[in-house]
């Protein structure tokens, strides 16, 4: 839903709690992503919404951000 260098934040059919901590499979077209985080927002809106902060120790951290560098 939405995605950046260091979170992303995701609607859930379940309500995630803060300080979860989650393994996180990120099949993209180009690259699989294998990343864990811990829940740092949670909200209920008709539908549950999770922010997650990406742990900068998981194993594709650095291809996960080399995702975000721009070539100018």
């Amino acid at each position: 839903m939405d995605i950046s260098e260091h979170g992303l934040k995701f609607a859930s059919e379940v309500e995630l709690p803060v300080n979860t901590v989650l393994g996180l499979r990120l099949d993209l077209e180009e690259h699989l992503y294998r990343l864990e985080g811990e829940v740092r927002r949670s909200a209920n809106e008709d539908t549950h919404y999770a922010g997650v902060m990406i742990d900068d120790d998981c194993a594709d951290f650095n291809a996960w951000t080399d995702y975000f560098k721009f070539d100018f």
